[in-house]
């Protein structure tokens, strides 16, 4: 349920980020920022959303000047604050760095920059950004981005919120799906060679999705969530473990989460009471170097899925519960913006 603030104008929000997972290949869909931490905000009753999609922006418009353009989006929309995202792939494409220090030090809009990993090279471009920003912003991990940045006092970590409108237990959606894994696998060599022992041990599964496999529309992804009774989720980023978005999303959904284990999950939700985890079979050892272990997945899967369904509906809901009450927006946005000094606008 939303709450609403009466008697306040609410703050508007400027999102400069990309639209698409891949500028140049649109057809692999929107950027998940859009039913994420934008959606979220708007669906949670926390904000007025504003945008400005940079990469559009530059594809539109190869000869113009997207920083200048964000400039006059800023003050046009006059927001509250500014929440910008760098996408290491694109380089000089990306918005300039000082150009955010504009927007903070002469605009006076408080400028966070959003990172969705915490992997030392991508803190290293937090780095090079945090003399220009008010706070580098991390979803994923509580402490791995402390291990490697310089200016820990402009970090900040909170929960990735996820947009109820989309994500939600609403409708009459059968769960006629017993076990799902929603996600990508190409390229992903721990996750396909536990996903084909699964089959090996004749557990079936059904799998959708994939950014190059198989692109769903953000609606085809919630919904095949919400007809799973069970979906699996890996937390691996290889060198270190993190919290998926998909964590949030198959909660918020209603499908009991089977998840490998790992540090992060248990941060927000109680394992084998909101969430299950299991042992890998196959997991990265390092330097590159997947090994093989006694796990228990096959064993979990056949259990919730399969044996006990009602205990899996059972441990989901309390998931769903829980998430719901953290990840919705609510908890987010008025964490951020308490960081930030921003109150409500007063009306008069």
């Amino acid at each position: 349920m939303l709450r609403l603030r009466v008697g306040a104008q609410m703050r508007t929000v400027l999102f400069s980020t990309e639209k698409w997972l891949n500028v140049e290949h649109p057809e692999m869909g929107l950027c998940p920022h859009e039913y994420g931490v934008i959606g979220s905000l708007a669906t949670s009753g926390m904000g007025i959303v504003a945008q400005f999609h940079w990469d559009e922006f530059i594809k539109q418009n190869p000869d113009g000047d997207v920083d200048a353009a964000l400039i006059k989006r800023c003050e046009q929309s006059k927001p509250a604050m500014v929440l910008a995202t760098h996408v290491i792939q694109y380089a000089e494409r990306n918005v300039k760095a000082d150009i955010y220090g504009h927007i903070r030090d002469e605009l006076k809009i408080p400028v966070v920059m959003l990172w969705g990993e915490s992997a030392p090279d991508v803190v290293a471009h937090a780095d090079a950004l945090a003399p220009h920003v008010t706070l580098n912003l991390w979803i994923d991990t509580r402490a791995e981005w402390s291990k490697h940045t310089k200016f820990p006092e402009k970090c900040l970590r909170l929960f990735e919120p996820k947009d109820a409108a989309l994500f939600n237990c609403d409708g009459d959606a059968r769960r006629d799906i017993p076990l799902s894994f929603v996600g990508a696998s190409f390229g992903r060599m721990d996750r396909s060679l536990n996903l084909g022992f699964l089959s090996g041990r004749s557990v079936g599964y059904f799998k959708a999705g994939g950014q190059r496999e198989n692109p769903l529309s953000p609606a085809d992804y919630a919904g095949f969530l919400k007809r799973s009774v069970v979906t699996m989720n890996f937390s691996s980023a290889v060198t270190f473990q993190h919290l998926t978005g998909r964590v949030i999303e198959a909660a918020l959904c209603g499908a009991m989460l089977l998840e490998s284990e790992n540090s992060e999950t248990s941060e927000l939700l109680d394992p084998y009471a909101d969430y299950v985890p299991f042992k890998e079979p196959f997991h990265w050892i390092g330097n590159g170097q997947i090994g093989f272990q006694d796990g228990d997945l096959a064993e979990k899967a056949t259990h919730y899925a399969y044996q006990k369904p009602d205990e899996a509906r059972a441990i989901a809901e309390s998931g769903r519960r829980k998430v719901l009450e953290r990840c919705d927006g609510r908890e987010f946005w008025g964490k951020l913006f308490e960081a930030l000094g921003i109150k409500d606008e007063d009306p008069t």
